[in-house]
């Protein structure tokens, strides 16, 4: 992993800490928001001109998806945005500080394994409900948090990554993942659903328990002939340990027919937890509410019919000035989910989004305006122009309002440059 510290602050928000990895499309920074407390964000930035138009709409659709999943097995994602002064587009998601699902299992016994799979079970499931595949399953995209535990009570936790490859229903062939792990209708002109998700784990489960890949041949096309024609080597003839019920669940996984496979990660998950004499649901509470908190968004058409009408009429160049629209109403009500939903929509047509909030105990009623004003004034700071130049006479009450102002005016103001 690259530490090398950066000095680079991302569309005036993201304080760039280190580069964590770089693939095909772009790079994953490890970076603060400074508008959030610093917490910790993964940032995937992807340089302008790295894809096509029509890519660049696949992937605002793919991070909408993403983005109203909530599950304690998947990486959060957050926010879709562009930078003004690059063109560059990026996405952020939850940082998960942990190891690879393969590491993970050169570190814990044996006996752990199978809780490991009962929970990735639980993710795919839940993601598979909502109509959302993933389409790239492999050790690096599944990371174990505490691995290995820091006391005999705390249970490794496992986190799905990398929703740039998530895909929306019933997807038309395109071999989107690494050809080791891709099913065989990906290469057979069918379509990909759930049951290609469940190949590729079973191609995931088959190299963490034997330590090697079903087909391992060095050149591509050797691998994919592999895919379609040959049988993979029994488990246990690579490691007898391997018990047999575990041995027959990865097999049916493995099928070239995917009518053969196991017809939904719940039905997966089942299989190992009766096999095991394990409770199927690692985290019962927090798997419920994940469902009924990422439910479709329902019944506020109007609502946000209305933010809506006021983007679109921002985009034409009218009014002339500029509209307030207050959300209000009782805790509970789905007031953030709104705003949430909203903020996607505004994201997507590469505008900038701040929010405000207000609430009933211990705020002021002017704290979502100064909020507000605290985020133009950090994304100000890193568009190379003097904060005093973009503020024109509004500076001075600024200094009086907002203390990091005065501060960061008497630091002076320099431009970081791209990593």
């Amino acid at each position: 992993m690259n530490r090398e510290k950066i000095s680079r602050v991302i569309d005036g928000r993201y304080l760039v800490i280190r580069l964590l990895g770089e693939g095909g499309l772009g790079k994953v920074f490890l970076t603060e928001d400074r508008l959030q407390a610093r917490k910790l964000l993964a940032l995937k930035l992807l340089p302008k001109g790295s894809m096509t138009g029509e890519e660049v709409v696949h992937l605002k659709k793919e991070f909408q998806a993403m983005a109203r999943l909530r599950h304690p097995g998947l990486a959060r994602a957050f926010d879709f945005g562009t930078e003004a002064s690059t063109g560059n587009h990026y996405m952020t998601r939850e940082f998960v500080e942990g190891i690879n699902l393969k590491e993970a299992a050169q570190q814990l016994p044996p006996e752990s394994l199978p809780g490991l799979f009962l929970q990735i079970c639980g993710t795919l499931q839940y993601m598979h409900s909502r109509g959302v595949y993933h389409h790239d399953l492999k050790p690096q995209n599944i990371l174990v948090e505490n691995c290995p535990p820091p006391n005999p009570r705390v249970i490794p936790r496992v986190k799905l990554l990398d929703f740039r490859l998530a895909g929306q229903d019933s997807a038309p062939v395109s071999v989107k993942s690494t050809v080791h792990y891709a099913p065989p209708e990906a290469f057979l002109g069918g379509t990909l659903d759930h049951r290609s998700d469940l190949y590729s784990l079973g191609v995931v489960f088959y190299e963490v328990l034997t330590g090697r890949l079903p087909f391992e041949d060095g050149k591509p096309i050797a691998v994919i002939n592999a895919h379609l024609r040959k049988q993979p080597e029994p488990l246990r003839s690579l490691q007898p340990e391997i018990p047999r019920n575990l041995e027959l669940i990865v097999l049916r996984l493995l099928e070239k027919d995917p009518g053969k496979r196991y017809s939904s990660s719940e039905e997966l998950r089942q299989a190992l937890a009766s096999g095991y004499d394990r409770p199927a649901r690692f985290d019962a509470t927090g798997e419920a509410e994940s469902y009924i908190l990422s439910g479709s968004f329902v019944g506020r058409d109007r609502d946000l019919g209305a933010l809506l009408s006021a983007l679109g009429s921002l985009k034409e160049g009218s009014p002339s000035r500029p509209v307030a629209i207050l959300v209000l109403g009782p805790a509970g009500i789905g007031k953030s989910r709104l705003v949430r939903e909203f903020q996607h929509q505004v994201q997507m047509e590469e505008m900038p989004f701040f929010a405000g909030h207000c609430y009933q105990e211990g705020s002021s009623p002017a704290g979502p305006f100064l909020e507000i004003l605290r985020h133009l004034w950090t994304r100000a700071g890193d568009r190379g122009h003097p904060h005093r130049s973009r503020f024109g006479k509004h500076w001075q009450r600024l200094i009086s309002i907002l203390p990091e102002s005065s501060e960061e005016s008497s630091q002076g103001e320099d431009r970081v440059e791209d990593p």
